[in-house]
């Protein structure tokens, strides 16, 4: 493929890749910022509830718990390293929800837990060593609204006897036209890993084939195989950052250093290298911060295959004693 082809595939997969944002902010809004239709405020020690509703029919529909809950039950965070602590509770639950004709639904037996993390959302937190107060939220599956719109559900929030914790209020919260998560998750994995490997794909080739159109064009510049061993040695020794914290640029600076004399190319090639290295440690630093937004994670993987495909380049130009430059380079070093 020619450079252009090259070029486009890697916008493709690009656009692709943050394309699958879309996808899973839907999933995220419904299942975290669409607004209850209805509430109905439940029972507390132990004591069964039953609330019917009516509803759109034929659309998706779920309901949740929510509680406030005090508790005296901490533990560390394992996480934090700022002493923080978490609130624990386990408070059984039973529902059942059926139609006007008595027939379920749904139907489970589950717990409000704070060990659910992927399940139980937290809010209003404040934990101390000594205990602390929060708002949990737990969402039930969905059902889907049957003809006449008339739904019922029986419920039954048990005291929470493993830590003790109380429950001061709860909710029983309503959500209707809701959307089946399924496919919109299978769609933001398959352009996220589709756009990953054709963007990872296209970029290598781009940088092979222009590594070889540069090749093509240069005349070696240095003959004497032992200086260019030297020169390609301070280029490869730069993958010893993925042993070493910062080996990246400190071992190929320590070689430059010692082998610098020897002669003007491996000088010339070690200060590129260092250069290189420098430039690429920026660009590692704005892909860090830019993680807060979604396009940093891309950058990372971008500047990662950057970084390992030209030091290898580096490595063959300078074994044959040619010049090289890396590309995106700030030279600071003169």
């Amino acid at each position: 493929m020619n450079r252009t082809t090259n070029i486009v595939l890697l916008l493709v997969g690009i656009l692709l890749f943050l394309g699958s944002c879309a996808p899973f902010g839907i999933v995220l809004y419904q299942e975290t910022l669409v607004e209850p239709v209805d509430s109905y405020s439940l029972s507390t020690g132990g004591a069964s509830d039953t609330a019917s509703f009516q509803l759109t029919p034929g659309t998706l529909a779920r309901f949740a718990i929510e509680a406030d809950i005090a508790t005296t039950s901490v533990q560390e965070d394992p996480e934090s390293f700022d002493d923080k602590y978490l609130a624990r509770f386990a408070f059984p639950l039973s529902y059942t929800i059926s139609d006007s004709s008595g027939n379920t639904l749904k139907n489970k037996n589950t717990s409000l837990d704070w060990k659910e993390s992927f399940a139980v959302s937290t809010s209003n937190e404040k934990t101390s060593s000594t205990g602390g107060t929060l708002t949990a939220k737990l969402n039930l599956d969905k059902f889907t609204v049957p003809n006449d719109g008339s739904v019922t559900i029986d419920i039954r929030v048990d005291p929470d006897t493993t830590y003790e914790a109380i429950s001061t209020s709860s909710k029983l919260h309503l959500y209707e036209n809701l959307i089946d998560n399924t496919g919109y998750i299978i769609a933001g994995v398959a352009m996220l890993i589709v756009g990953f490997i054709l963007s990872v794909l296209s970029f290598i080739l781009l940088i092979v084939s222009s590594a070889q159109s540069s090749d093509a064009d240069q005349e070696s510049v240095s003959d004497n195989q032992k200086v260019n061993q030297d020169a390609m040695i301070i280029q490869l020794s730069a993958f010893s950052g993925y042993l070493i914290p910062l080996g990246s640029l400190i071992v190929p600076l320590i070689l430059w250093q010692i082998w610098r004399k020897k002669d003007s190319y491996i000088d010339d090639m070690g200060k590129e290298a260092v250069n290189f290295e420098i430039s690429m440690l920026i660009y590692y630093l704005i892909s860090l911060i830019l993680c807060f937004v979604i396009i940093g994670f891309l950058l990372l993987f971008a500047a990662a295959i950057f970084h390992f495909a030209y030091i290898i380049i580096a490595a063959i130009h300078t074994s044959k004693g040619k010049h090289f430059r890396y590309p995106l380079t700030i030279r600071l070093i003169k």
